[in-house]
């Protein structure tokens, strides 16, 4: 009895010296940086990020969506509990490339690259091989012998469903242009159109997939007549740069 009334002593006695000890919190960026001090502040909205305080007094602010890890160390080094593990939403490239061979049983497949202008904001111009959509052949069997790429360019918008979560949402709109008939394609058509889709990343990988839509109004200069169309997304892509 005595014995065991010892160790249960002795066990208070050593979780309570654990409690004790002075713990820091140690924050690990995708990057590979590394800040050591005590979270202050979390917040949710606008953003999901934390305000960090190191020994110095400096302040961090630091985006979730670029963290890797936080855990929580004693004054030994030694870990106590892992806090967070973020490292499941990457950041978005700075630039991807993105194919829309869905097209081939539309209006052309497209190929896009997408490049950052703004956090979660990118342009995108693209190509669309117009004559190679079976829509086209379709619809139109009489005109369609001869048809030019069009060219055209997309304004996107990434949301961030969750800061754990590494699928997009994404919305936008663009122009294109494209010539028909004979060289030198004094049939011109403008096409305006909005966009919105879903992107699936792959952890920790370049590959993502798009499930979306276009949908818009072409105007041919050479008829003057107004057109409405729509066109489905199932797209595949990599990213480029960080």
């Amino acid at each position: 009895m005595k014995k065991a009334l010892v160790s249960l002593i002795l066990l208070v006695l050593t979780v309570a010296s654990i409690s004790a000890q002075e713990t820091v919190d140690v924050v690990y960026l995708i990057d590979g940086q590394v800040i050591t001090g005590k979270i202050i502040e979390t917040e949710k909205y606008p953003e999901h990020r934390i305000k960090i305080q190191t020994e110095d007094g400096t302040v961090y602010i630091v985006k979730m969506a670029d963290v890797e890890k936080i855990v929580e160390q004693t004054a030994e080094g030694s870990t106590v509990t892992v806090a967070v593990e973020a490292g499941d939403d990457p950041p978005m490239p700075s630039s991807y490339f993105n194919v829309n061979l869905l097209g081939f049983l539309q209006w052309g497949p497209i190929v896009e690259y997408g490049f950052s202008v703004a956090e979660d904001l990118y342009l995108a111009p693209h190509l669309r091989l117009d004559g190679l959509g079976a829509l086209n052949w379709i619809l139109y069997p009489d005109d369609t012998w001869i048809y030019t790429p069009a060219l055209g360019l997309s304004v996107l918008h990434f949301w961030d469903i969750s800061p754990y979560n590494p699928n997009r949402l994404y919305y936008g709109g663009g122009l294109e242009i494209e010539g028909a008939g004979e060289i030198p394609f004094e049939q011109v058509i403008l096409n305006i159109y909005g966009n919105l889709g879903y992107r699936w990343r792959t952890v920790g990988q370049k590959r993502f997939f798009n499930v979306g839509a276009h949908l818009g109004a072409s105007y041919d200069f050479w008829w003057e007549e107004i057109m409405i169309f729509a066109m489905a997304e199932l797209s595949f892509g990599w990213r480029l740069g960080s």
